[in-house]
């Protein structure tokens, strides 16, 4: 056998081996060692912008605000192929909603959730799309309620209604956009999703609301 050939047939092998290792290596870093990573310092981070949040309510100081935002974006910066969402998702749902409720300035928290969740809905499309635009209109709706800025309430209508144009059926939906509608007084509107509820499920705080809204639309003897 020709030595050339088999010295450039050996060299090949070693190609392959060197490349299907450097493969192996990426997959276990991609597929496993970052998400671990991300998910183990999530657990610290938010731990941490919580104990943050906590002080800066106390002290009345946005520099602690800061801090916690830092915190929490620590988690969010590790690449990943999986998890980001969830994470985002999680951030905003169960800690940014608490720290508005409980009287943190709401701009910069809303600063941070554009950064982070703008690609998210860019996108479309994710396994809990429809959860994304939940969390993102109670977000907003909540701030309304801190704030008494309508635009917040009109932002918060947005992704409820979008909402439920990927899930006409879903419950959550129909309820924020009923409640949304009756805090704008658009009772007509107010009245469309309340029959929309009543004809999948049976409840008589909204028939209740719904008679409400009836006699508010009935004009008076002065009219």
């Amino acid at each position: 056998m020709n030595l050339v050939y088999i010295m450039s047939h050996n060299t090949f092998r070693k190609i392959v081996a060197v490349v299907g290792s450097a493969a192996i290596i990426s997959i276990a870093i991609y597929g496993n060692y970052l998400p671990l990573k991300k998910s183990k310092t999530y657990l610290v981070a938010v731990r941490a912008a919580d104990e943050l949040a906590a002080e800066a309510l106390q002290a009345k100081d946005i520099k602690k605000v800061e801090e916690a935002l830092n915190m929490a974006a620590l988690p969010l910066l590790i690449p990943s192929p999986i998890g980001q969402d969830e994470l985002v998702r999680n951030v905003v749902g169960d800690h940014f909603l608490g720290f508005i409720s409980a009287g943190l300035p709401p701009e910069p928290l809303i600063k941070f959730t554009e950064r982070f969740y703008t690609p998210i809905i860019e996108r479309g499309r994710s396994l809990n799309f429809s959860q994304d635009l939940y969390v993102l209109g109670l977000l907003m709706e909540t701030v309304f309620v801190k704030t008494g800025n309508p635009e917040y309430l009109e932002a918060a209508e947005a992704y409820f209604e979008k909402g439920h144009e990927v899930g006409p059926r879903r419950p959550q939906f129909l309820y924020r956009l009923f409640e949304v509608n009756v805090n704008q007084r658009d009772y007509a509107q107010a009245k469309k999703f309340g029959e929309e509820i009543l004809s999948y499920w049976p409840d008589k705080s909204v028939e209740s609301a719904l008679r409400a809204i009836t006699k508010n639309q009935q004009p008076t003897s002065n009219d």
